[in-house]
């Protein structure tokens, strides 16, 4: 305990602020990057509509064309919620969340995509 004796009280305030700043340093180096989704609808190869994810909200519209589509985005996941074309494989693959997925409605010609400002993880490698 004869270090502890050479230690005055500033000392210990001097180490704990050194501490401090340390650490405040070390998160805003290696902090998370906000992830901003969005969800991009397009039909013909062409961008009809644009919807951000990162806010949360919650919104119905459809989109028309030979068939009518009624999108569904509720925080940060798209489905189609119902459709009148024939086969229905739109309305089939549920929700989707993660950047990469995509619903296709082939009769209609759409494509609904999620899309995101950081580069996704690795799902699998092939050789």
């Amino acid at each position: 305990m004869k270090l502890f004796s050479y230690l005055k009280k500033g000392d210990f305030f001097l180490f704990l602020f050194v501490l401090l700043l340390a650490g405040a340093i070390f998160l805003f180096l290696f902090r998370p990057d906000t992830e901003k989704k969005d969800c991009v609808i397009m039909k013909n190869n062409a961008i009809i509509k644009t919807v951000s994810l990162s806010d949360g909200s919650s919104q119905e519209f459809t989109v028309t064309g030979d068939y009518t589509l009624t999108v569904e985005i509720q925080g940060e996941r798209v489905r189609v919620k119902e459709s009148d074309c024939p086969n229905k494989v739109c309305v089939a693959s549920g929700w989707i969340a993660n950047p990469g997925q995509t619903i296709l409605c082939a009769p209609n010609q759409v494509i609904i995509q999620i899309i995101s400002n950081q580069e996704g993880e690795v799902d699998g490698v092939a050789y």
